[in-house]
């Protein structure tokens, strides 16, 4: 189904738009390379996935990618050094996205290989050709660091092939047990390693030094060895256990890969600083110690979960250092991936989250796709009124649906949380209840059950358990984290730190982990509205235990991610259309042909003109 011999059938893109193609990935891939290079629409494109969770979105989007790369370089010229610079270039974007995809896939109930981040790889094309590369990276799913099962590949990849690691000082054994990988199933070791040398083999690809890979797997090795440390009370104060063998040595481990004193680490995790009036001078600095073994272990994870985030942002960084052209004038075609809406036995802020940007993402598909296709096909008298959807009564439920989940339950969350009164689950229930007695509409799509809320999606309803609520929600850093670590003579830490302080001066300032959701959510619309964009929907037919296919599933799923909606236009619409005005741009210049088709075409251009103050297209 995805051979060679079928990418052919869709890879002569000056007829891929003029003629009916079967529905497949690379019919979409050929539509969307076809009108970036002939010109037509914007100079952004973009095809955005989507779907439930394992309904093969990541696979998909890998599939429009290859097909895309080897269209690119069948289409480059004869010249023999522009053959290898393109060559070259799709190469390094296959092994950057096989790299990436080892820092942020992981399993979940569902789905064996799940991504937890939005990610869009954008192709820069000049003349037709691929001469760069862009990676961007949205609202990786911090959280799954500190789960303590189910974490991202990379871990599991570093566990089982510590015997390849022999460029970097880990520290770890494959005898012991440690907290982020507890859950490391022995029958897959053989697969994790194969997928490890998968991805130090994409970092050679990528000409990253040793160096740099030295530091990615000590970091990595550090996140490994400081979830392992422990914590004990001692009347009003707590302090790391170092009778526990393995407590003691995770701490050792950490200041040893971190290069920092056993007293500045201990201090950083057991206790707090309050208002600091001078960074430069530690005397004028006030401590307080934390009271709590729960309060050690959400600073702990606060730290770890930043961490991985800063050694995440940097690869990113440094990958599109090695891909992009930084070209001012070129076309780009993305490819859009994110995770799938998602409904489990227990459901988490986690959850929240995922389903959240789903359901901005299928708005926008409403708002972007259905209701402007018919208002297209209505102005050219294509599509007969009667027959047309209520685009704005579904738009309304959208727009009523996300302003209740954000203004009534994420807005409440977000003050308890940053509230200076002790709060908990019970404030949090007392805050969302008298919202919505304020406002009855709203109890159409949010409701408290059993201390738990409901949503109503647009897939369905989800129940959401309150447990760690707040202290996901909170993910505060320690304001004096980059204060302990300039003291650190890792200069590869020492270098994060002080991009992650660059970076929180100079971007929106976001305290929790909801408010950074909502920011970045509204900042990827932002960009996706300044491409044209082009749609795949993933469905799954399931079976039934008793082994019947479960249509009534499948009727759901094509409902829900709007098949249904789509179907009754796309029958209304043309392969090919733009403006008039745009038409006579791109083909005027026939017009001063000799011979009588010549004239035709002058007349016809005459006639055209006449439409341009018109807001209509042309379609053939």
């Amino acid at each position: 189904m995805y051979n060679s011999s079928r990418a052919d059938s869709y890879r002569n893109v000056n007829t891929a738009s003029c003629r009916e193609m079967q529905p497949h990935i690379f019919a979409v891939a050929a539509r969307v390379h076809y009108r970036l290079i002939q010109d037509l629409g914007k100079p952004t494109q973009v095809i955005i996935l989507n779907g439930e969770t394992g309904t093969g979105k990541t696979f998909s989007a890998w599939k429009a990618l290859e097909f895309l790369v080897a269209t690119a370089i069948g289409n480059t010229s004869t010249d023999i050094q522009e053959v290898d610079t393109s060559y070259d270039i799709v190469r390094k974007v296959k092994d950057a996205c096989r790299l990436i995809s080892a820092f942020t896939t992981a399993p979940t109930e569902k789905n064996e290989v799940s991504s937890r981040h939005v990610q869009v790889v954008w192709l820069e094309y000049k003349k037709n050709n691929i001469c760069g590369a862009k990676i961007a990276s949205y609202l990786l799913e911090r959280n799954r660091v500190t789960k303590g099962c189910c974490t991202y590949q990379i871990f599991n990849q570093v566990m089982t092939a510590l015997a390849d690691i022999e460029f970097a000082d880990t520290g770890l054994s494959k005898e012991k047990q440690y907290f982020i990988v507890s859950d490391l199933n022995p029958l897959k070791e053989q697969q994790f390693r194969e997928e490890f040398r998968d991805t130090l083999r994409a970092m050679d690809m990528l000409d990253f030094t040793i160096n740099q890979k030295k530091n990615i797997f000590q970091v990595l090795s550090l996140i490994i060895h400081m979830g392992n440390i422990q914590f004990i009370q001692e009347d009003d104060c707590c302090r790391i256990d170092t009778d526990s063998e393995q407590s003691r040595e995770a701490f050792e481990n950490t200041c040893r890969l971190a290069c920092l004193r056993r007293e500045d680490l201990a201090e950083l995790l057991t206790s707090t600083l309050i208002s600091p009036q001078n960074v430069r001078r530690r005397h004028s600095m006030c401590r307080r110690n934390l009271s709590t073994k729960d309060a050690c272990y959400h600073r702990l994870h606060s730290i770890i979960r930043h961490l991985y985030d800063l050694l995440f942002r940097w690869l990113i960084k440094s990958v599109n250092e090695i891909l992009s052209t930084d070209l001012c004038q070129c076309n780009r075609l993305g490819i859009l991936d994110i995770f799938g809406f998602e409904c489990f036995d227990t459901n988490g802020v986690e959850q929240i989250c995922v389903n959240y940007v789903n359901e901005k993402l299928q708005q926008y598909f409403i708002e972007k796709y259905v209701t402007s296709c018919q208002k297209d096909l209505q102005e050219e008298d294509l599509i007969e009124k009667e027959k047309s959807l209520n685009c704005s009564n579904i738009l309304q439920l959208y727009e009523d649906r996300l302003n209740t989940v954000r203004k009534t339950l994420f807005a409440a969350l977000n003050d308890t949380c940053l509230s200076t009164v002790p709060s908990d689950t019970g404030t949090l229930m007392r805050h969302v209840n008298a919202t919505l007695s304020s406002n009855h509409s709203r109890r159409r799509f949010l409701k408290v059950k059993n201390e738990n809320f409901v949503i109503r999606h647009y897939a369905g309803s989800v129940e959401y358990s309150c447990d760690d609520l707040f202290s996901k929600n909170t993910d505060k850093v320690p304001d004096e984290l980059t204060i302990t670590f300039s003291t650190s003579k890792n200069k590869f830490l020492h270098f994060l730190m002080i991009e992650s302080d660059a970076y929180g001066k100079s971007s929106v300032k976001k305290r929790t982990m909801l408010s950074k959701l909502c920011y970045n959510v509204d900042w990827l619309i932002q960009e996706l509205n300044e491409c044209d964009a082009h749609y795949v929907r993933c469905v799954k037919l399931r079976r039934k235990r008793n082994t019947n296919w479960d249509r009534k599933g499948l009727y759901k799923q094509l409902a829900n991610t709007g098949i249904l909606h789509a179907l009754p236009l796309a029958k209304c619409e043309y392969p090919v259309y733009f403006r008039y005005e745009d038409f006579c741009k791109r083909y005027y210049r026939h017009s001063g042909n000799s011979g009588n088709y010549g004239k035709f075409m002058s007349k016809k251009f005459e006639f055209f003109k006449a439409f341009r103050a018109r807001n209509a297209r042309l379609y053939y």
